[in-house]
């Protein structure tokens, strides 16, 4: 008798975790988003996404021209796109939303006019 209790609370845990991770998003429904740098100066880019009411901000990606840096497990929907300039952190170069679906993706940031920038979708580069 002692076994099959046994038995029974173990199946009862695993259900239970299983229904506590199945409203979690998985990593395979995540993306990755990268930034190229083609501007001639350092920038500051983060993203945020809002996930069940709640705003999920992503690191603070400090670029050197010419790098391409990486945002990674970024939840699908509409991400809010901050770009600051690298040396005066308070001055704001873009402000954009963009579609984020479950396939990575690599925007190059090339600048527009004095004190503003664009993003432009690029291929991804090959393996």
């Amino acid at each position: 008798m002692n076994g099959y209790l046994k038995t029974l609370t173990r199946i009862g845990v695993s259900v239970l975790a299983l229904a506590l991770f199945a409203g979690v998003p998985s990593a395979a429904d995540a993306a990755g988003v990268g930034f190229r740098n083609d501007t001639k100066s350092r920038i500051i880019v983060q993203g945020q996404t809002i996930v069940n009411g709640t705003i999920r901000k992503g690191p603070l990606l400090v670029i050197d021209p010419g790098k391409t840096a990486w945002d990674l497990n970024v939840p699908p929907g509409h991400r809010t796109l901050t770009i600051c300039d690298g040396f005066q952190t308070t001055r704001i170069l873009l402000h954009e939303t963009v579609p984020i679906g479950t396939r990575d993706v690599l925007f190059s940031v090339q600048p527009l006019a004095p004190n503003r920038l664009r993003l432009m979708t690029v291929p991804l580069p090959g393996p």
